[in-house]
């Protein structure tokens, strides 16, 4: 739809492990500090899953091979944003300049390392991936 505002977030897996990002402290910005699970906005004109490879790249400095697309899901800030499963191509992520960290944790922590407003966008089949 024109005019729609649109973001992807990605889930990223590698050797058991899932990507999760902590944002740069900024005043005013919802997850100034936490960790989160990668996304972004899609530029005008980008695809789906070009932003998926442009998020990652940004956020990581990797490639993924996106595997599955598992969720669409408009949030609290009336973006569709659409969730993707993805194979990371690198054991040793980057953060990039909007981060301070970026790192894999095991699957069953993420729910407990990412920050409360991050877990309150999740649509309930991500939920439901980490088990919440």
């Amino acid at each position: 739809m024109i005019g729609e505002k649109r973001a992807v977030a990605c889930i990223v897996e590698y050797n058991g492990g899932i990507l999760i990002g902590k944002k740069k402290s900024r005043e005013g910005h919802a997850m100034s500090g936490e960790w989160h699970i990668p996304g972004e906005k899609l530029l005008d004109g980008e695809d789906w899953e070009d932003a998926v490879h442009r998020c990652i790249s940004d956020e990581a400095g990797i490639r993924v091979i996106i595997n599955e697309h598992i969720a669409d899901y408009v949030n609290g800030y009336k973006f569709r944003v659409r969730w993707y499963l993805c194979t990371g191509s690198s054991p040793h992520p980057v953060a990039g300049e909007d981060l301070d960290d970026v790192k894999y944790v095991p699957r069953d922590q993420v729910r407990e390392k990412c920050g409360p407003h991050d877990i309150s966008t999740w649509p309930p089949e991500i939920r439901k991936y980490f088990d919440l």
